[in-house]
C-alpha cells in the first residue's frame, strides 16, 4: 500500500487526481504510466486468509498532495490503522472529498482508534461529503450530554452511514444513536458488519454487533422524527 501511494505521488505530480479506489491486492496496474512495483504478501493471516501488512495513517499522508481528491475508495485485505489526527489531516487535505469508505467489505480487523472528535473534524472539513464508511471507537460514547451532542455540526448530505466491522456495547447504543441523529439530520439507515467475509470473523460475534447496530438504526429515525416534530410544533406556537 505504501509502495502504491508513493507511486502516485510520484509520477502523478502536477495531475488533478479526483478518484482514487483500490480493491485488490497485489498486482495493481496503472496505465498508461510506467506499471509500478507488485506488492506482496507480508506473510501474516487476518481471520484465517493470507493479509498484507496493515495501513497506517502515515501511508495515506503521500495522498494529502492531492487537494482535489473527491472519492477514496478502499477495500482490501488489510488491517487498517488510522487515529483522529489521521483523519483530521486528511480532511484538511481534500476539501472537495464527497466519498470516503475505507474497507467497507473486509472490515478494520483491529479496533478503531477514531473516535467521535475525528467524526466531527472531518464533517467540519469536509462539508460535500455524501458517501462515508469508516469504523470508530464506540468506548468513548458513555452518556447523553446535556448540549447538543455534535456541538452543532452537521452534515445534511449523508443518509446511509456504514461502520464496517465496529463492535458497540449494549449500553452505548443510545448514547451514539443521539450523536449520529443530531450531526446527521437527514440519516435513514446505520449499517455494520454486512459482508460475508466479517460475518465469519471468530474473535467477536458479528452477528451480535450487526443486531446492535440495527437498534442503532432505528433509535436514529425515532430521534430525527421527535426533533422534526419539536421544530413544527414551535413553529407553530
Amino acid at each position: 500500500m505504501r509502495v502504491f501511494f508513493a507511486f502516485l505521488t510520484e509520477h502523478y505530480v502536477g495531475v488533478k487526481l479526483q478518484n482514487i479506489s483500490l480493491q485488490r491486492l497485489p498486482g495493481i496496474r496503472i496505465i498508461p504510466v510506467a506499471q509500478p512495483p507488485l506488492l506482496s504478501p507480508t506473510g501474516n493471516r487476518v481471520n484465517g486468509q493470507p493479509s498484507h501488512t496493515g495501513i497506517h495513517g502515515s501511508n495515506f499522508m503521500p495522498l494529502a498532495q492531492f487537494g482535489s481528491i473527491d472519492t477514496l475508495v478502499i477495500d482490501v485485505n488489510c488491517s487498517i490503522h488510522l487515529t483522529d489526527e489521521d483523519l483530521a489531516s486528511l480532511a484538511a487535505a481534500w476539501p472537495h472529498l464527497r466519498a470516503l469508505s475505507i474497507n467497507k467489505m473486509h472490515g478494520w480487523v483491529v479496533k478503531s482508534d477514531i473516535t467521535q472528535i475525528g467524526l466531527l473534524e472531518l464533517l467540519q472539513r469536509c462539508p460535500k461529503l455524501q458517501t462515508l464508511c469508516i469504523a470508530i471507537d464506540t468506548d468513548t460514547f458513555t452518556e447523553v450530554p446535556l448540549d447538543r451532542p455534535g456541538g452543532g455540526v452537521q452534515n445534511m448530505n449523508i443518509r446511509t452511514l456504514a461502520f464496517a466491522d465496529s463492535v458497540i456495547q449494549l449500553h452505548a447504543t443510545t448514547v451514539v444513536a443521539a450523536f449520529l441523529s443530531d450531526i446527521f439530520p437527514r440519516l435513514n439507515e446505520v449499517t455494520a458488519w454486512k459482508s460475508d467475509r466479517m460475518r465469519t470473523r471468530r474473535d467477536v460475534d458479528p452477528i451480535v454487533h450487526a443486531t446492535r447496530w440495527e437498534g442503532v438504526s432505528q433509535e436514529i429515525r425515532g430521534m430525527i422524527r421527535i426533533r422534526q416534530q419539536e421544530r413544527r410544533w414551535r413553529r407553530n406556537e
